[in-house]
């Protein structure tokens, strides 16, 4: 399987997390509102609880699936839940907070500090 995030001839389990964030920003694409023309950015800040099944994602027989799950949000934030399964076999879970449109965030919160 030919992967840029391949490194020593293999396909780490942990890179499912980028696999789930690329499904988090489809669906937050889907979701938000045109703005001026312009789309929202979001960064993933940060993943919690995640959890490890296998070692690899290259040896794995069956198409790999992810599910991503918006739990909650607002206008700056955004949390996820998602998992990657191949067939019946859990392979990652975990949740993910993205940060939508950090240069807006940014300067709207720098603006309330004194």
């Amino acid at each position: 399987m030919e992967n840029p995030l391949r490194a020593h001839d293999r396909l780490g389990a942990v890179c499912g997390i980028e696999f789930a964030a690329q499904a988090m920003a489809v669906h937050g694409a889907l979701l938000a509102p045109d703005v001026h023309g312009e789309r929202r950015a979001g960064y993933l800040v940060s993943v919690r609880g995640v959890a490890v099944h296998v070692a690899r994602l290259d040896d794995i027989e069956d198409d790999l699936v992810v599910a991503a799950d918006r739990l909650g949000g607002d206008a700056a934030t955004v949390l996820y839940r998602f998992s990657l399964s191949a067939g019946a076999r859990t392979l990652l879970t975990g949740r993910a907070a993205i940060l939508v449109n950090h240069s807006e965030y940014a300067a709207s919160f720098s603006e309330k500090s004194p």
